[in-house]
């Protein structure tokens, strides 16, 4: 079977267990996101050890879809050409932003990882051609944040920010106000 090596965003992470009757995310069988409240069942332990558990719709519906493309790479990339089996090297798959295009090389490049396969030149250029689109994202794609984010120092800092804001208006008020109060000062005494 082809090696499919995950880079810095294929690679499986445990994940925080949610508290009794907090809701967390799973992909079943049929590769659906489903949620779920956690009850320490024997089910809730298996999804949790497993790494089929996360904290946030967003990183579960990622996951599915980087699963679903590693998947199909493994599919094309393990195929043998013409019955024979062939050479498989180890390619690293990039995205050129300047040509906007996802392109193989045979050298790795420990610095920048991206996604390596292990596939003949006529394998990865059939993965490639056929899985371009998916390719893109997922080496354009920031993964969303896992765990459920605590917003309250953000809150906290735009709330300030809003206050700050108020006080400026508050201020630009009152500077219209004495403005137009001139204004008709001078009307009156122009007439």
């Amino acid at each position: 079977m082809g090696d499919i090596k995950g880079g810095r965003r294929m690679k499986n992470i445990t994940f925080e267990r949610q508290e009794h009757g907090d809701w967390y995310f799973y992909i079943d069988d049929v590769s659906t996101v489903k949620a779920v409240e956690e009850w320490n069942t024997v089910e809730d332990n298996v999804r949790f050890k497993t790494g089929n558990y996360y904290a946030t719709e967003e990183y579960a519906e990622y996951r599915e879809r980087v699963m679903r493309l590693q998947n199909n790479l493994e599919r094309l990339c393990v195929k043998r050409e013409n019955g024979k089996e062939d050479i498989k090297k180890l390619k690293q798959i990039y995205y050129n932003d300047f040509h906007d295009k996802v392109y193989f090389k045979d050298e790795i490049d420990v610095i920048d990882i991206d996604l390596v396969i292990g596939a003949t030149d006529y394998q990865v250029n059939q993965c490639i051609d056929t899985f371009e689109k998916e390719l893109k994202w997922y080496l354009t794609t920031k993964p969303p944040y896992l765990f459920k984010k605590d917003n309250s120092e953000e809150i906290k800092a735009i709330q300030k920010e809003k206050n700050k804001a108020m006080e400026q208006r508050e201020e630009i008020e009152i500077k219209i106000i004495a403005l137009n109060a001139e204004i008709k000062e001078l009307e009156n005494e122009s007439k």
